[in-house]
């Protein structure tokens, strides 16, 4: 080996001992606590406030056994315990390496997100910055409060980041079960048809259970009490996927007629009034064709609008859901049932005649 090739080699290693020094010497300077961004007991915990640079904020309250979203909407219980089991897990990876404090830092400065947590007396416990993700992707570097100093925060035994627990989306964060009632709960159902003029019906929650058709003649027959028992237990849960902000295009839609409307009184003289539309095909439309015929649908058969109007909300739905009580009169006889009704499967006439 020549001389000149162990000078290039000596120096290679010099500087690469300089540059491992330097990258280290946040841990070699700063002593730090594992726990930093860490609350042991979530149980005091009454109050978190999440606030990105765009002005959006989230203020999560604990209001007894439930949480409440922007003092408004219930909040959606897996979501909070969610973010109450990050609270109390998250735990310090490393410091920033040194070199890369100041862009992390930045970086930071555009995009953090800032959360704020209080107990139950409303006497603030932390607060910390949430930043961007580590090169890696297995953690997210996080900055306390009048620190300068960011730390790679992660789960142990998570794979994945943080960022997506701390979101500042009010709607996100809201309760996705819109119905949950016991069949006791339950004095009457009624659904009907409007667009297609399927038959409908009005259930009562009697002893024995009595059904009156809408748009089908009465058949001789009693209703069948073990599916008339099934259908009603399907209300314990019902939700949706998410809420639609879209004030045009819902004013659009209530104009035209819908596909279903579900009304259910309670025995406590509350009342539930549903209204569903059939979603058209679009991007994201899982079976755009008819499997039988080949022929293209006109209508989604995954998923559907929903319209609350006693809060005047849009909803989108799944018929996977929904179709277990948007059923038909005649489905109350007989032994057979089918435990989730498919979405009506109609051909778009103007496709094929393009």
């Amino acid at each position: 080996m020549s001389k000149r090739t162990l000078i290039l080699l000596g120096l290679t290693v010099i500087a690469g001992i300089i540059a491992l020094v330097v990258y280290w010497q946040p841990f070699r300077k700063t002593p730090y606590s594992p726990h930093k961004f860490t609350i042991e007991d979530t149980s005091e915990i009454g109050k978190i406030v999440l606030a990105d640079k765009q002005g959006n904020v989230v203020t999560l309250t604990r209001e007894g056994n439930r949480w409440i979203v922007n003092n408004e909407f219930t909040a959606q219980p897996e979501n909070i315990q969610l973010l109450l089991e990050t609270i109390h897990k998250q735990r310090i990876k490393f410091p920033a390496p040194k070199p890369a404090i100041k862009n992390i830092i930045t970086e930071m400065d555009i995009s953090a997100t800032r959360v704020d947590i209080y107990d139950k007396e409303n006497n603030k416990l932390m607060t910390f910055y949430v930043g961007p993700a580590t090169p890696d992707n297995m953690a997210t570097y996080m900055l306390a409060e009048g620190d300068t100093l960011p730390y790679a925060v992660h789960l142990p035994g998570h794979i994945g980041v943080l960022n997506p627990r701390y979101h500042t989306i009010a709607d996100e964060w809201r309760k996705k079960v819109i119905i949950a009632l016991r069949p006791e709960d339950i004095k009457q159902v009624k659904v009907t048809y409007p667009q297609l003029n399927e038959p409908g019906f009005v259930l009562f929650n009697s002893s024995p259970y009595k059904i009156q058709p809408i748009g089908y003649p009465e058949l001789p027959d009693t209703p069948n009490p073990e599916i008339v028992k099934f259908y009603l237990n399907q209300f314990k849960k019902l939700g949706i996927m998410k809420y639609i902000k879209a004030p045009r295009f819902k004013d659009s839609l209530l104009k035209t007629t819908p596909y279903a409307t579900l009304t259910i009184h309670t025995t406590n003289n509350d009342s539930i009034k549903l209204i569903f539309f059939l979603h058209g095909i679009d991007e994201r439309s899982k079976v755009p064709f008819d499997t039988e015929t080949g022929k293209p649908l006109k209508y989604d058969r995954d998923r559907l609008w929903i319209y609350n109007p006693h809060t005047d909300e849009l909803m989108l739905g799944q018929w996977f859901v929904w179709g277990r009580v948007l059923r038909y009169y005649p489905e109350f006889f007989g032994t057979s049932y089918r435990p989730i009704r498919q979405a009506p499967i109609i051909v778009d006439e103007s496709a094929l005649n393009w």
